[in-house]
């Protein structure tokens, strides 16, 4: 036990360092966020425009009224994560930053936004896609059994949903690595004021 207290001595007795940042830095700071921001959403907005598109356009010539249903609730729910992008995750307007005061202050807000909107992409990202997705998988099972091919059935019933398990546990992981970068940004931000 006593080498556990003296860990603890060392590492609570240890220097720290001191976090300086100027105005100008943080204005630089919270300008480019701002920029990687605006960038990060036009992609996502341009992708979601083109799958919607392409999961209509499928729907139209699909065989099946639960195909053409899990495709367009696939396209629906696309839209949806489109408008909660802008909602949750949208950078500052430009009337924001016209009147920003405080940079401090401003750029740390941005960040809590951010980051909770990160946070919480299993719910506004990734769960509105579910639904159409699984009517897809279901569907496209479906007409694997009708052809009578069962292990194929089985193979795709399975794999498909494990695959899809497994993209949308790497975006939540993806985005949990931002939110904690985001979080450490926030902590030195609040350390040099």
């Amino acid at each position: 036990m006593a080498d556990h207290d003296t860990a603890r001595k060392i590492w609570t007795h240890q220097p720290q360092e001191t976090f300086t940042m100027s105005l100008d830095d943080i204005r630089t700071h919270a300008s480019s966020f701002q920029g990687r921001i605006a960038a990060r959403n036009m992609r996502e907005h341009i992708v979601g425009a083109l799958l919607i598109v392409v999961f209509t356009g499928i729907a139209i010539v699909a065989e099946g009224t639960l195909a053409r249903l899990g495709l367009l609730l696939t396209a629906a729910g696309v839209a949806f994560v489109m408008w909660q992008l802008h909602r949750q995750a949208r950078g500052a307007t430009i009337d924001e930053v016209c009147l920003v005061a405080d940079w401090t202050r401003f750029h740390r807000t941005q960040l809590v936004r951010q980051r909770d909107a990160l946070r919480n992409v299993w719910l506004w990202y990734l769960s509105p896609l579910v639904p159409g997705a699984a009517l897809s998988w279901i569907a496209a099972v479906l007409g694997i059994v009708a052809e009578g091919n069962i292990p194929s059935a089985l193979t795709f019933g399975i794999l498909g949903p494990l695959v899809m398990g497994g993209v949308f546990g790497g975006v939540l992981w993806l985005n949990r690595e931002a939110a904690d970068a985001l979080d450490a940004e926030i902590r030195k931000l609040d350390a040099g004021q």
